[in-house]
């Protein structure tokens, strides 16, 4: 028998049992190159809705108006242009860590996965892990007139057929139990993608997959390779306020098991702020929404000394008016409403709506520094703030951006 074909038998042996006799595959085997540079892109919380499901009427204005901000009416112009912009740049992936759709129907998934495939064809790997918004999610409607109908939602099954070729197929290790996966980038970086939204354990990473992940971890540090992991839902807590249903419920047993096995750096979304923590050695960054202003994504950098990176936010230069106006939209009514029936001057209501307005844009948007925090507690909104609204939930929120 002829070493190639003996080769061939033997990785698709290991294919077939991952999870079984043959707990890896090679890593040689599944396209990795040499030590080098890399740039990933992170495109998170997309919330693509395809066009056939509404009609821009009504009941979807409506929706939309009164929702946090985001544009899905442009869905598929942000794609376009995303994609547009990889091309040109072609990084050596692109990582969508989860809330592909909009809120879970199956047509937006199936129209955004074949944008995705140009990608793929191009060469760029597209990696991606389901949101809470993409397995089962109850509310995928279609909006046409003053009614909203339901629409097809995404099963598991669903999911990996229409997202399989974004990492699953391509991993060299998978868990049984959820959709996630080990995707070797090249052979001494690993990408692990760890699955907190399955229909059986919604915004938690199951016991068995912590399991399977322990394996996967010993395995990589036994081969002196660099893993980043990747979640729908934070790790650790982007603001204090922030926390129920923001983070993983059973966060500390991840943190725990990623910090045993060296692992430094996860990569996040879900909570729509573009944000950046770190907590004993381990860094989580948030990547801001893609669908709300200024419509993100993120550029992770790794040196040739793999414990070198850095991180850059960027975002679309198209829409920016239109979304900036969307989420204006939204916030002032939202801080409006919680502000009306107090007995406040009504140029300082004014002032305080405006105040909230541009604090809740720049934090979302990333653009908040340590160095702001003292001058910002120092400017009349705040002050103002703190006469009339302490009692509020509003407060709360700028005393956690100004934590």
């Amino acid at each position: 028998m002829s070493y190639h074909i003996l080769k061939k038998i033997i990785t698709t042996a290991c294919v077939l049992s991952v999870l079984g006799g043959c707990s890896r595959i090679s890593t040689m085997e599944s396209g990795a190159g040499p030590k080098e540079p890399l740039e990933i892109w992170v495109w998170a919380d997309i919330h693509y809705l395809a066009s056939s499901l509404h009609d821009d009427g009504t009941v979807f204005r409506q929706l939309v108006e009164q929702g946090d901000g985001k544009v899905p009416e442009y869905s598929e112009a942000i794609a376009d242009e995303f994609i547009r912009l990889c091309l040109e740049r072609h990084p050596d992936a692109v990582v969508i860590p989860g809330d592909l759709t909009y809120n879970g129907e199956r047509i937006s998934l199936q129209e955004l996965s074949e944008k995705l495939k140009t990608l793929q064809d191009s060469g760029i790997p597209v990696l991606v892990i389901p949101g809470n918004h993409d397995l089962m999610y109850p509310y995928a409607r279609s909006y046409f007139g003053s009614n909203a109908r339901k629409t097809p939602a995404i099963s598991p099954e669903d999911f990996r057929k229409d997202c399989g070729a974004f990492g699953w197929e391509q991993a060299v290790a998978r868990d049984s139990d959820s959709f996630s996966y080990v995707y070797a980038l090249t052979d001494d970086v690993e990408l692990m993608f760890l699955d907190a939204n399955t229909p059986a354990a919604p915004g938690s990473v199951p016991d068995s997959t912590l399991a399977w992940a322990k394996k996967q971890l010993a395995w990589a540090k036994e081969d002196s390779k660099t893993v980043i992991t990747v979640t729908h839902q934070s790790l650790l807590a982007q603001n204090k306020f922030m926390t129920k249903g923001f983070i993983i419920s059973n966060h500390s047993n991840v943190e725990s098991l990623l910090r045993k096995y060296g692992v430094t750096l996860n990569l996040s979304a879900h909570i729509h702020i573009q944000h950046t923590v770190t907590e004993d050695g381990l860094t989580d960054i948030a990547t801001g929404c893609a669908s709300v202003a200024p419509l993100r994504y993120g550029i992770l950098n790794i040196g040739t000394d793999r414990s070198q990176w850095e991180y850059i936010p960027g975002h679309l230069e198209i829409l920016q008016q239109e979304a900036t106006d969307r989420f204006t939209t939204c916030m002032t009514r939202q801080i409006a409403d919680t502000l009306t029936g107090r007995d406040i001057p009504e140029e300082d209501f004014d002032y305080m709506v405006e105040f909230m307005m541009d604090l809740n844009r720049a934090y979302f948007a990333g653009e908040i520094t340590d160095r702001d925090v003292d001058a910002v507690r120092q400017t009349e909104g705040y002050l103002k703030w703190k006469t009339y609204g302490r009692d509020t939930s509003w407060y709360q929120y700028i005393e956690s951006i100004l934590s």
